[in-house]
């Protein structure tokens, strides 16, 4: 049964759209209001495709960052969005399969093999009542 709970619950977790929040840099636009503001750091939450989506990052495009004053480094995604996310979760989704597999496997054998020890000691006990 726990098995079974696992499996629907690997199932439904891979349809799900992944998600992912990277650091884009600063925000530096606050600093020229008046009266002056703080500088913002800035977390993009970006949702990404399911596991079974050919394309790790989101369908639409991402949207523009907020320009930033002359002197200051732009805003930036460190990296490409989702490729992580979504290759780390192929890798554990393919660790899960093998072990619901193993599982299911391992109860199999067990069950088979304490079919034949009831079948075995069946047939010896009949065998000592023959004689």
């Amino acid at each position: 049964m726990v098995v079974v709970i696992f499996a629907l619950a690997v199932g439904v977790w891979s349809t799900r759209p992944l998600h992912e929040s990277l650091h884009v840099g600063t925000d530096w636009t606050p600093t020229l209001l008046t009266p002056p503001q703080a500088a913002k750091e800035v977390h993009l939450d970006i949702e990404c495709n399911n596991l079974y989506a050919s394309s790790p990052g989101p369908d639409p495009p991402l949207a523009p960052h907020t320009p930033q004053p002359v002197d200051r480094p732009p805003l930036a995604y460190p990296r490409k969005p989702c490729v992580f996310v979504h290759s780390d979760a192929r890798r554990a989704f393919a660790i899960d399969v093998l072990v619901v597999v193993a599982a299911l496997a391992a109860l199999a054998y067990l069950r088979r093999r304490s079919h034949r020890t009831h079948a075995t000691q069946g047939t010896v006990a009949l065998e000592h009542e023959l004689a």
